[in-house]
């Protein structure tokens, strides 16, 4: 099948055995330099050059970029916001023009970044994940991209935390087979065989798919942890210096990130330390610092820590939701776009755009586009007590 055939590519261009070793000479991560795209990659480590080259972590920003906050498994939700954005055809331009398909790409250039959170809570998270392929497909032969993120339900699920699975979650892996469709026992780890076969009958088929070298998280495996467009990153949680730090080829913190979750997924490697829920230091998929009602003084001077280093000017974060819809914080360096649209949150149905070479911000929402200002949270002062993690 196409997926066994993605397995073997995958396996043939990278050396799952390779070690990643720091180079004394490289210094720390910083990307605010001018570099052409061509000194970029010539100067990247082979194995991550190889994995850049297929799955970016930065890209150049077009007319137009677009982002959407955490899906959980509900379609109906996801293409709202899409129409809104004029990503796909609205229900008005459907019903006029009858050669248009639900889920034609509309937005020509634009590069949508959906921050991660597509599994979960919802009983359409394959519908969901089939309809980011597909959008993709079309977007690029318009010069745009739809690019999808990890997020920390993406990871849970790899790893066979299934908390949060509804039933229909479950049944959606045993009704629709066209991921496990050809996939022979031959082709899947031992291990993961042995682990399937103890869970529970009804499990075992996300099981399957989702654990790591599994159809799903090969998928899975073409998102990456973190993006930059332009000048704007992403990623679900958040990003500070002891995470790039965490990860040995400095310079190229952020793409090592992406391909060490990329092999973990595929099954040709633990995940990241900087990942594992075993490392004291809360991970990019977790974090929540800069989601606060009210972030701290500290935070934001953190947050601005970050982004010098990674040669960005905004982060967009999604996983912690945000009541009162998509807001700004820090000055206007942090996005928080998680507004629980999802049919289990009840939330709003908004999303974030950055126009031209500017990459000037507004929030699309159901009744037109808001301004910045009117959604900017001051921060605090003093220092909050640290806080506390829990799961979304």
């Amino acid at each position: 099948g196409r997926f066994s055939s993605l397995f073997e590519w995958f396996r043939n261009i990278f050396n799952p055995d390779s070690q990643l070793i720091p180079d004394e000479n490289i210094r720390k991560p910083r990307f605010d330099e001018e570099h052409d795209e061509d000194q970029y990659l010539r100067n990247m480590p082979e194995h991550l050059r190889l994995d850049t080259a297929q799955y970016p972590t930065r890209l150049k920003a077009t007319s137009r970029l677009v982002g959407i906050g955490d899906a959980h498994g509900d379609l109906e939700a996801f293409e709202k916001v899409l129409k809104q954005a004029g990503l796909i055809p609205s229900d008005e331009q459907l019903e006029n023009d009858l050669s248009l398909d639900r889920h034609q790409w509309m937005g020509n250039d634009t590069i949508l970044v959906q921050v991660g959170d597509q599994l979960d809570r919802g009983d359409s998270e394959r519908k969901i994940l089939h309809l980011l392929k597909h959008l993709k497909t079309q977007a690029k032969e318009k010069g745009g991209d739809v690019i999808a993120l990890l997020g920390n339900h993406e990871l849970m699920n790899a790893q066979g935390d299934f908390r949060y699975v509804t039933a229909g979650g479950f049944e959606e892996f045993t009704e629709f087979d066209r991921e496990l469709d050809g996939i022979l026992d031959s082709e899947v780890p031992e291990e993961i065989i042995n682990s399937v076969s103890v869970m529970p009958g009804f499990t075992r088929a996300r099981a399957l798919a989702l654990l790591p070298g599994g159809p799903t998280a090969q998928m899975l495996a073409e998102f990456n942890i973190v993006v930059v467009v332009g000048e704007i990153a992403f990623v679900h949680g958040g990003i500070c210096k002891e995470h790039l730090m965490n990860l040995s080829v400095e310079k190229y913190a952020l793409e090592q990130l992406n391909y060490e979750t990329r092999q973990f997924l595929l099954g040709h490697g633990p995940i990241p330390s900087v990942l594992d829920d075993s490392n004291p230091l809360v991970s990019p998929v977790w974090m929540r610092d800069y989601s606060n009602p009210r972030p701290s003084q500290s935070d934001c001077e953190r947050l601005k820590e970050a982004l010098d280093l990674i040669g960005a000017k905004s982060l967009v974060v999604g996983h912690t939701p945000q009541a009162s819809g998509i807001t700004c914080a820090c000055g206007g360096n942090v996005w928080r776009i998680d507004t629980g649209l999802s049919a289990a949150y009840g939330g709003l149905p908004e999303c974030i755009e950055f126009i031209g070479a500017s990459q000037s911000p507004s929030i699309i929402t159901e009744s037109g586009k808001v301004s910045p200002s009117a959604r900017a949270v001051p921060e605090r002062i003093i220092t909050p007590v640290s806080y506390v993690q829990s799961t979304f």
